[in-house]
């Protein structure tokens, strides 16, 4: 009789789902579509000292960034997430960092915390191409999306 609960579990169990095989790898590809360079960089806390303004928090440190060339892109692969993943089968492009804050910048306009948290799930990126394990996903930057962040000051 146990030998039939556990099996008949067990059965139960494959046919629910827990296939490893719908999580899959991700390919995010950040694009530049500007004429400027961009850098993206993640902070360890808040970016931003005043939520209201484009102050940057001095005791923010870097914990992760990229450069992209005028037209270039940078591609950042995640492995799948854990099983039991909630709500998707991929991770998001920065789960594999620990981190609070971040900025994108060309130079010109800053973009921080508030506009750039866009940037954190998975949801908000072109999917250009799908298969069983692998989905390529891509975000273009564009001269309007900074202009929705702050100008540089120079001095």
């Amino acid at each position: 009789m146990k030998t039939r609960l556990l099996l008949l579990l067990v059965a139960a169990a494959t046919l629910c789902g827990c296939d490893h095989s719908y999580y899959k790898f991700a390919y995010y590809t950040f694009i530049n579509g500007t004429d400027k360079t961009i850098i993206v960089t993640l902070y360890d806390q808040t970016y931003y000292s005043d939520e209201w303004g484009p102050g940057k928090n001095p005791n923010a440190k870097p914990v992760y960034n990229f450069t992209i060339t005028p037209g270039g892109e940078f591609t950042k692969i995640l492995t799948p997430p854990p099983t039991g993943g909630f709500g998707t089968n991929i991770a998001d492009p920065f789960d594999d960092l620990k981190f609070e804050g971040l900025s994108i910048s060309n130079g010109e306009w800053e973009v921080g915390d508030m506009v750039g948290a866009y940037l954190y799930h998975a949801e908000n990126y072109d999917i250009t191409k799908e298969t069983k394990d692998v989905v390529y996903l891509q975000y273009i930057f564009t001269e309007e999306f900074f202009k929705r962040g702050y100008p540089i000051l120079t001095e």
